[in-house]
């Protein structure tokens, strides 16, 4: 039987999952508490394990390597509920950093073999969340676009400015004619960033 506690956490962590879909969910994974200082996910590693954080406080490291040696650093930290691993469920690739737990953690683990079996057992509720992790990497990928554009665009004074600050890091970006313009984004009025001083 689900935690229904545990139900609601999940349930907020993915709001496109009905009721009944995040016991589903649940049933097939596993409850684990890991004492602080437990490794969730090791850099390098391929598994496809999602894992949904209840409570506890995470860190995230990397690792790379220069001409010169390597470097281990901290990328962010983060406390739950949060779920975690959900672009090697997706895409199946090496794990890019290596997750720590920094205080006692409380999640389920949805394993590798666990989502295999989902996949043919209850391929609706795969696909949803499927679409729930795409849409969670995209908003990644939108919030870090966004605080890098305002991070090239600190200090520019004025258009020109904003311009030749996007070329240093781009490449060669060009303002484009205004009938061009029309033409190819005719009810878009376009996304504001701003710059400037402040």
């Amino acid at each position: 039987m689900v935690d229904e506690e545990h139900k609601k956490i999940v349930g907020n962590l993915l709001p496109e999952l009905e009721s009944e879909e995040i016991s589903q969910l649940l049933g097939y994974s596993e409850f684990r508490n890991k004492a602080p200082g437990h490794i969730l996910i090791n850099q390098g590693t391929k598994d496809q394990n999602l894992y949904l954080v209840l409570s506890g406080d995470l860190a995230i490291f990397q690792k790379i390597r220069l001409d010169y040696g390597q470097i281990v650093f901290r990328t962010g930290a983060f406390p739950g509920p949060a779920m975690v691993g959900e672009v090697n469920l997706l895409l199946q690739n090496e794990r890019t950093a290596t997750v720590l737990g920094v205080s006692e953690v409380n999640l389920y683990i949805l394993f590798e073999e666990k989502y295999k079996e989902m996949e043919v057992n209850d391929p609706q509720l795969t696909i949803k969340l499927m679409r729930a992790a795409a849409k969670r990497m995209n908003g990644y990928s939108e919030d870090f676009r966004k605080r890098m554009y305002r991070g090239i665009l600190d200090g520019a004074e004025n258009h020109a400015q904003a311009l030749q600050r996007f070329q240093k890091w781009f490449g060669a970006w060009r303002e484009c004619p205004d009938a061009l313009a029309a033409k190819l984004f005719p009810d878009y009025e376009g996304e504001n960033i701003s710059f400037g001083k402040g």
